[in-house]
């Protein structure tokens, strides 16, 4: 059992959709508004092999905005499925000219992008891109131009183009490009690495509590991921032994932050939530992000919705899930 210290900061747990969305529209003018104590970062990221499951990127590049200048960031990428039994493929930032063995045998891109506006923890580009492919065996091969306004939030990502090979000896099958979106404090200001003590606390409806830890660490900006292990449960909601219950709880997350100032550090804390029988036989899984400020040291906690999943016995459902989490500075 876990008694709560008073000290506990307690916080309703609000979701935030993170959204790509792309509309085209007229090129605006420089990017409005006061400049905030941390600044957008683009990242331009392939992904070999994409699949619409995950991304596993591989190349990445990254441009830091100032929204006080109008900046432009370009990069061009090159890709070859499949060049001498090999998957090829490289990026360059700013865009240079295209490598000669690969722009005789398969995709290439240049993209250019231009910050138009910050708005807390969204940010909106003009992004133009052109795609020419030169090997029959990609699709599709024919050129593609566009221009786009496109809307970030912080963590955001999403794919601007994918090719796929019809080859059957093709060594990546697909090749996709994408942008994502983070936020950085300006460049020279100090480096910070953060530790993130993270609990997981299971209140059942007579009051009765169990928590699980997990310690994780990065650097400020930085994704920290952390995973719990799952919790089993009776029908009649008491708990069960590992492997014996009913019912299980399972929940992990990734947890970001930065440091503002001295004494204030912004989190941004990621969680993926899933109730199902014990037997693992179907389920249901719910995702969310909390929003803070917190102090380094401090512990806050905040609480999950309830579960909405109609097979799950009132007991269970009646089990209130939160999240506790420590912040400390490493240096």
């Amino acid at each position: 059992m876990v008694r709560s210290h008073p000290s506990v900061r307690r916080i309703l747990l609000g979701v935030l959709v993170t959204a790509f969305l792309g509309v085209t529209g007229q090129r605006g003018t420089p990017a409005q508004g006061t400049a905030p104590a941390l600044q957008p970062v683009l990242r331009l990221y392939t992904i070999p092999g994409y699949t619409a499951r995950g991304l596993e990127e591989s190349a990445s590049a990254s441009w830091q905005f100032d929204p006080s200048q109008v900046q432009r960031f370009s990069a061009s990428v090159t890709a070859a499925l499949n060049l001498n039994g090999q998957c090829f493929y490289a990026l360059s930032a700013p865009a240079k000219p295209w490598a000669t063995a690969v722009e005789s045998r398969g995709a290439r891109w240049w993209l250019e992008a231009r910050l138009v506006s910050v708005e807390a923890d969204a940010a909106t580009f003009d992004v133009k891109m052109n795609r020419t492919v030169t090997d029959s065996d990609v699709s599709p091969n024919e050129p593609l131009q566009i221009e786009q306004r496109i809307r970030l939030r912080d963590g955001g990502n999403g794919i601007l183009d994918v090719v796929r090979s019809t080859s059957s000896d093709s060594q990546c099958g697909s090749f996709a490009v994408g942008l994502g979106l983070g936020f950085a404090r300006p460049s020279g200001a100090p480096e910070a690495g953060l530790q993130y003590d993270v609990w997981l606390i299971d209140r059942s409806g007579d009051g009765v509590e169990r928590a699980v830890r997990s310690v994780s660490s990065a650097r400020e900006g930085e994704n920290a991921g952390f995973v719990f292990r799952p919790l089993p449960f009776k029908s009649d909601g008491t708990p069960a032994e590992d492997g014996t219950g009913d019912w299980r709880l399972t929940l992990s997350g990734k947890i970001r932050g930065r440091v503002l100032d001295a004494d204030t550090i912004d989190l941004a804390v990621d969680t993926q939530r899933g109730f199902g029988p014990g037997d693992r036989s179907g389920g249901v899984t719910s995702a969310g992000r909390k929003r803070l400020l917190v102090r380094a040291g401090e512990t806050v906690e905040f609480e999950m919705p309830p579960a909405d999943y109609d097979r799950l016995p009132p007991a269970v459902r009646a089990h209130r899930i939160a999240i506790r989490v420590t912040t400390n500075r490493l240096w």
